[in-house]
């Protein structure tokens, strides 16, 4: 790929640590049916836990935010969509013998593959501490530094389910300023936390 010798010089694996070898099948099977285009069927998870089988035309495996995806056009739903590899079912996948003509891939999915930005506005306080972690996962511009060392962030996105837990991870080095629901929202489930760790005393 760099058209460097020896070949053995880079080892790309695009598994998570620990993965099992299922995650690593799973990901050949669609990297394989996205270049011979052939159809893909196999259960899928929504957010909610809701389970549907899905024959999909694969077109491209994305990486966004430390998650492999796969952008299909879903033959459930006639229309394009974008499926986390983590909600599919690895094991019950199958690449069927049927193939598709490539179809061009709408400008509105972007190029990024991700969601849309989304219309919450936060404002996020971190310690000094998280310094490095902050610079790692936020752009440039979002990033403002106060005179005390601590790191102002702000930002429009989703507030659903996985960015509350996100901002959760980073513990005691966040305070979130605003919106004040998330703020009760964290308060709650640093509670219920707390509260495990206090009843095994």
């Amino acid at each position: 790929m760099f058209q460097r010798e020896p070949v053995d010089w880079l080892d790309m694996d695009f598994s998570f640590w620990g993965a099992p070898p299922e995650y690593k099948h799973a990901f050949d099977t669609i990297r394989r049916a996205i270049c011979t285009r052939h159809l893909l069927r196999f259960p899928y998870y929504d957010a909610a836990g809701n389970a549907s089988v899905r024959t999909v035309e694969p077109a491209r495996l994305v990486f966004k935010e430390s998650c492999w995806y796969v952008r299909a056009y879903c033959l459930k739903r006639e229309d394009w969509r974008t499926f986390k590899l983590f909600r599919i079912d690895w094991e019950n996948m199958e690449l069927l013998p049927d193939r598709f003509a490539a179809r061009p891939i709408p400008e509105s999915l972007g190029e990024s593959g991700a969601r849309p930005r989304g219309d919450d506005e936060l404002v996020l306080r971190f310690a000094a501490s998280a310094k490095e972690r902050v610079r790692e996962e936020f752009a440039p511009e979002m990033i403002g530094h106060l005179d005390n060392g601590s790191l102002e962030v702000r930002l429009s996105c989703t507030l659903d389910e996985r960015t509350r837990f996100y901002l959760l991870s980073f513990g005691s080095t966040l305070e979130v300023l605003e919106p004040h629901d998330l703020r009760t929202w964290l308060r709650e489930q640093a509670k219920r936390v707390a509260d495990i760790y206090c009843e095994q005393h």
